[in-house]
C-alpha cells in the first residue's frame, strides 16, 4: 500500500501573518532548488523519469506545501492574515511565471528529454515497442494506459511552453522578457481587482416598510443595524450586506421599487472607484502579450488550446444562440412590461428599454407565480439546509461508490468554526481518496461567490524512497454563500453543481499532479461539463426524497421545470450577452480601436452590447463590469464555456435519463470516463468514451 503525505502535516490553518511570510519564502527557495537539480543534468542523460516526471513532482511539492499560505486570502476573517495570504499568492504567481512558465532552460530540458525518449523507443526491439504501446491500465478499471498518461504529460508541458512563446519563430529574448513582465503585472492587477470586490463592506440599512413583500422567514434572518432604534418595530432598521443570499431574494420579492433600485445601485457599483482603470490596463496588457506571441488578439491566444480552438467558432456559436434567443426574450420582455404597467397604473414611455435592472427579476418572479403558481419563497420551506446537504452527500456517495466520513474534534482541521471537514473513501476498495471542506455561509470579507478550490492535488511521486515522498491525496474546498436555515431551490442547484466540481477534483486519478483537477488543467470549455450534468439532480423526482422531508408532487415538479424553461429565456440571453461582451473585450478590434481607453469607453461598449442581447436598462452611475470577477480569475475569452458546457452536458445527461439518475452502473461509467481522466484525455475523447 502506497504511503501518502498526511494532510495534517501540510494544512496548518493557524499560521500567523509572519509564519505565512516565512513559510512562503522557505517553500519557494526549496522549490527553486528542486528545479535547479533537474536543470543541472546533462542533455544526453535526460529521459522521462529524471526530467518530465521530476518536474511534475517538483511542481506538486511547491503547490501542495504552499497551499495553506495562499488559500486564507479567500476565507480568513483576519485582515492581516488575508493580506499575508494574498501576498503569498502573488509571490507564488511571480515565482511560477519567472522560474517555471517563462524559464527557457526548462523548455529546452523537456524538449531534449522527449527527443531522447523518441530515440530510445525507435531503437528498442519489437517486444519493448509492444510493451510501450500496450493497454495495461494504471489501476484496475482505468480507461487509459500508463503510456498514454506519460505522453499526455509531455504534451501538456510543451503545449504550455509553446503557448508562452518558446519554440516559436521570431521569438526574441527581449520579447520573452516583456511577456514575463506582462504576465506578472496582469497577475498583480487581477489580484487587486478581486480584492477591491471582495473587501467591499457597503451595506444598506432598511426598515420593515422598505422591505415590504419579504417573507417573515427572511425578515427574521436579518441582523439589526448598529445603533438601530428598537423603540418600535416600524422604526427599526436592518443591515443588508451585499451578499447573494440577501440581494436576490429582495430583487425578486420586495414590492418597493425604490428599495430594489437602491439595492441594485449599491450592488452594481462595487469596485467602480478603481476597477475600471485596472481592467483597462489588464485588457491592454493581454492584447500586447497576444501580439508578442503571434496572435491577433487575446481571444485567439486563449481559445487556441480549448475545445472550440478558434475565436470564429465561438463567435458563430454565440451569434447563433443570440439570434435564436432574441425573439422569445423580447416576447418575455413585453409580458414583464405589461405587468409593470398594470401594477403602476401607468404606461411607460421608454422607447429603448421595456425593463430595468432593478425590476426584471421582480416582474419575472411575479409572472412565474401567476403563470405556474410557483412561489420561490414558499418553495424554500421544503429545503432545510442541513437536510439538503446530507441528502446531496448521500446521492453522490451512492452514485460514485464513495464513502464520506465527517471529521470531529482534533481530527477536524478547519479555518473557521462554521466549516465542515470530511474524508473520502472508495466504497469498493475501502482505500482513502482524499478530503474535502464545506465553507457554505456568508461572513465578512469572504469570497463572495460559490466555487470549488483545489488545496492539495493528487500526485504519485517517482521517488518512493524519500521521507517526504511527494505522494498526496486530493484535498479540495467548496466555498459558497448560502441562505440559512432554508435554501432557495436555485441554491439547491448550486450545491449540486459545485459539489460536482468537488467530485471531479477528488476522483481525478492521474499519477501526475499536472494532469489532475485544477481550474487551469482541464480544457476550460469542458471544465463545467461534469457539474452542468450533475446540477440536473436538483430537478429529478428520484432525488427529492433525499433532500426534502416534504413530498413534492409530480404536478409541482412539472410546474417548476416549466418555470425554469421560461426563466431560461432571460438567463440564457443574459449569459449570451456577457459571453459576447467577454469576446469583444478580448477580440481584435476593442483595444486597437480604443488606443486611449477610458472608463467611459468601457461603460459605453458594455451598454451597447447589452442593448443588443439583453435590453434591460442599467441603473444610473452603476458600473457592473467593475465587479465581474470572471474577467480576472481565468475566464477571459472563456465565459462562453458555461453555455458551451451546458450544450455538451445535455447530451451526456441523456445517458442518465434513459437508465435513471441513481443508476450506479451509469454512475460508475461517468466516474471512469468523465471524472477520473481529467486532463489525461481530451474533452472530445471523454465524451466519445462515455457515449460509446
Amino acid at each position: 500500500k502506497m504511503e501518502r503525505v498526511n494532510s495534517q502535516q501540510l494544512l496548518n490553518w493557524k499560521y500567523t501573518p509572519e509564519e505565512i511570510k516565512s513559510k512562503t519564502k522557505e517553500v519557494l527557495q526549496i522549490g527553486k532548488q528542486q528545479i535547479d537539480v533537474i536543470l543541472e543534468r546533462k542533455d544526453e542523460e535526460r529521459n522521462f523519469g529524471n526530467t518530465v516526471r521530476e518536474l511534475n513532482d517538483a511542481l506538486a511539492w511547491i503547490g501542495n506545501h504552499i497551499a495553506t499560505c495562499t488559500f486564507p486570502h479567500l476565507v480568513s476573517t483576519d485582515a492581516k492574515i488575508r493580506e499575508a495570504a494574498l501576498q503569498a499568492k502573488k509571490d507564488l504567481e511571480h515565482f511560477m511565471i519567472e522560474h517555471v512558465d517563462m524559464n527557457e532552460a526548462i523548455y529546452n530540458a523537456l524538449t531534449k528529454a522527449k527527443e531522447n525518449v523518441n530515440k530510445s523507443q525507435a531503437n528498442s526491439n519489437e517486444a519493448n515497442s509492444n510493451n510501450n504501446t500496450g493497454t495495461t491500465s494504471v489501476d484496475s478499471g482505468r480507461v487509459w494506459t500508463e503510456q498514454q498518461e506519460d505522453a499526455r504529460l509531455v504534451y501538456k508541458f510543451l503545449e504550455k511552453y509553446q503557448k508562452n512563446g518558446f519554440g516559436v519563430k521570431n521569438s526574441s529574448p527581449d520579447s520573452k522578457q516583456r511577456i514575463l513582465k506582462l504576465r506578472q503585472d496582469i497577475s498583480d492587477l487581477s489580484n487587486q481587482f478581486n480584492t477591491n470586490v471582495n473587501s467591499s463592506t457597503t451595506s444598506l440599512h432598511l426598515t420593515r416598510s422598505q422591505l415590504a413583500g419579504m417573507s417573515s422567514t427572511f425578515l427574521d434572518s436579518l441582523k439589526p443595524s448598529p445603533n438601530s432604534s428598537s423603540s418600535s418595530p416600524e422604526s427599526q432598521t436592518f443591515e443588508i450586506p451585499m451578499t447573494y443570499p440577501m440581494i436576490f431574494p429582495i430583487l425578486m420579492n420586495c414590492t418597493v421599487e425604490q428599495t430594489r433600485k437602491e439595492l441594485e445601485q449599491v450592488f452594481a457599483s462595487r469596485g467602480k472607484a478603481e476597477n475600471p482603470e485596472i481592467l483597462i490596463k489588464i485588457l491592454q496588457m493581454r492584447y500586447e502579450k497576444a501580439l508578442l506571441l503571434g496572435f491577433e488578439c487575446d481571444s485567439d491566444y486563449e481559445i487556441n488550446t480549448k475545445m472550440a480552438r478558434t475565436t470564429a467558432t465561438v463567435s458563430d456559436f454565440l451569434n447563433f444562440l443570440n439570434n435564436s434567443l432574441q425573439p422569445k426574450f423580447n416576447q418575455e420582455l413585453v409580458k414583464l412590461k405589461a405587468l409593470k404597467d398594470e401594477e403602476n397604473k401607468t404606461q411607460s414611455e421608454d422607447s429603448e428599454y421595456k425593463m430595468e435592472e432593478w425590476n426584471w427579476r421582480y416582474y419575472l418572479e411575479k409572472l412565474m407565480k401567476q403563470t405556474y403558481g410557483i412561489d420561490d419563497e414558499k418553495l424554500r420551506e421544503n429545503f432545510e439546509g442541513n437536510r439538503v446537504l446530507d441528502g446531496m452527500l448521500s446521492v453522490y456517495q451512492k452514485l460514485f461508490h464513495l464513502k464520506f466520513t465527517e471529521l470531529q474534534g482534533k481530527d477536524c482541521n478547519v479555518w473557521h468554526e462554521s466549516v465542515r471537514h470530511f474524508e473520502v473513501y472508495d466504497h469498493l476498495t475501502q482505500s482513502k481518496i482524499g478530503e474535502f471542506y464545506l465553507d457554505l455561509f456568508p461572513r465578512p470579507f469572504k469570497y463572495s461567490h460559490a466555487a470549488a478550490f483545489p488545496i492539495l492535488i493528487r500526485n504519485i511521486s517517482s521517488n518512493t524512497t524519500s521521507t517526504d515522498n511527494n505522494n498526496y491525496y486530493t484535498v479540495t474546498a467548496m466555498v459558497a454563500n448560502l441562505s440559512t436555515p432554508n435554501l432557495r431551490h436555485k441554491e439547491v442547484e448550486t450545491l449540486f453543481h459545485e459539489f460536482g466540481h468537488i467530485c471531479h477534483s477528488l476522483l481525478s486519478a492521474s499519477r501526475y499532479h499536472t494532469l489532475n483537477w485544477t481550474w487551469s488543467a482541464v480544457e476550460q470549455d469542458f471544465l463545467e461539463v461534469p457539474s452542468m450534468i450533475l446540477q440536473n439532480w436538483a430537478w429529478e423526482s428520484d432525488i427529492f426524497p433525499f433532500i426534502s422531508d416534504v413530498p413534492i408532487s409530480t404536478e409541482t415538479l412539472s410546474q417548476m421545470k416549466q418555470k425554469k424553461q421560461e426563466e431560461g429565456w432571460f438567463l440564457w440571453s443574459r449569459l449570451t450577452w456577457m459571453s459576447k461582451m467577454d469576446m469583444e473585450l478580448h477580440g481584435k478590434n476593442f483595444v486597437p480601436n480604443h488606443t486611449t481607453l477610458t472608463r467611459e469607453d468601457l461603460k459605453r461598449v458594455w451598454e451597447e452590447g447589452k442593448k443588443k442581447s439583453f435590453a434591460v436598462k442599467s441603473g444610473e452611475d452603476t458600473f457592473s463590469i467593475a465587479s465581474w470577477q470572471h474577467l480576472t480569475t481565468g475566464y477571459n475569452a472563456g465565459y462562453y464555456s458555461y453555455i458551451w458546457s451546458e450544450v455538451i452536458a445535455a447530451d451526456l445527461f441523456e445517458e442518465f435519463r434513459k437508465s435513471g439518475v441513481l443508476n450506479e452502473e451509469v454512475g460508475k461509467k461517468f466516474r471512469r470516463w468523465i471524472l477520473e481522466p481529467c486532463t489525461v484525455l481530451t474533452g472530445g475523447e471523454m465524451v466519445r468514451g462515455f457515449l460509446g
